[in-house]
């Protein structure tokens, strides 16, 4: 993003390579166990594909590398030469040390297996819980 401070923080968008479509290069992101979505803008959405960065990925360093070689595998799949194979995932790696794990860890929830601290699971369901009950009694009050 050219203009400092419009960059989205939890979505990165990035344009095809030329040569290189979204029905070519997706399925094979995603046959490499990485999910990402096409674009949406109506005028440029065959052009760009997006990254979501958003919940427990933020804090799990391993996301972002497995995305990051996922897409780099699949263009190498689609013909497209990469002037430095593995360099992205070891600029990666090196950027991200320190700052956020570079593997799993921390206790695993029940529902999907993020790695997310118990306390926050607890604050999840809670909350979860409460708008359920605050729903339901305004439904009631309707009638």
């Amino acid at each position: 993003v050219p203009i400092e401070g419009v960059a989205a923080n939890t979505m990165t968008c990035v344009r095809f390579p030329k040569g290189i479509s979204g029905p070519d290069l997706l399925p094979k992101v995603y046959a490499r166990g990485v999910s990402l979505a096409g674009g949406l803008h109506k005028d440029i959405k065959t052009e760009y594909f997006r990254i979501g960065h958003m919940g427990p990925s933020t804090r799990r360093a391993d996301h972002a590398i497995q995305t990051v070689a996922a897409i780099e595998a699949a263009l190498i799949e689609c013909g497209y030469a990469i002037p430095a194979p593995g360099q992205a995932v070891q600029g990666l790696k090196a950027a991200l040390k320190g700052k956020i794990p570079l593997e799993a860890g921390g206790t695993k929830a029940d529902c999907g297996c993020c790695i997310v601290p118990v306390k926050c699971q607890f604050l999840t369901l809670g909350i979860v819980a409460l708008s359920f009950g605050v729903g339901y009694l305004l439904s009631g009050r309707r009638r």
